[in-house]
């Protein structure tokens, strides 16, 4: 058995600084321009203060528009992906289309060939038949 691996200082710290660059820093800030906004609010609020109707156009801004306007931004994303993946997607599908058809083609024509051996001794005995008796038909009259 060998011995676990300690992990490495250097990526270590370096995965560290980036969680707080990366997740922490905003999330932070976040919260802090959310509260400040709170704060600001009830202290328009309570003090009467006609800056209330500003305020409030402003945290509407940024609880309603700004996460609609980051969906939306998303949303065009992935269908302007969707159409470029359609186009490439289009400009190889009639080469693979026509491959389909024609081996679709020849299974049925393999497949009509085995049917007509399979019945072609049923349509000689009924053939031989019909023969015999077009045969005594025309004897007796």
């Amino acid at each position: 058995m060998s011995a676990p691996l300690k992990p490495n200082p250097k990526t270590q710290a370096a995965h560290r600084a980036q969680m707080v660059r990366q997740v922490w820093l905003p999330l932070g800030l976040s919260i802090v321009i959310i509260l400040a906004l709170a704060v600001l609010v009830i202290l328009g609020g309570v003090s009467g203060s006609d800056n209330i109707s500003r305020l409030s156009s402003l945290s509407l801004i940024y609880a309603i528009i700004l996460p609609s306007a980051a969906f939306g931004l998303v949303a065009l994303i992935l269908l302007i992906l969707m159409i470029y993946l359609l186009t490439r997607a289009n400009r190889g599908l009639p080469l693979t289309a026509s491959r389909v058809q024609n081996a679709v083609n020849q299974a049925a024509a393999v497949l009509r060939k085995a049917a007509d051996a399979v019945v072609q001794p049923i349509i000689n005995v009924q053939s031989f038949n019909a023969k015999i008796r077009a045969i005594g038909k025309h004897k007796v009259s």
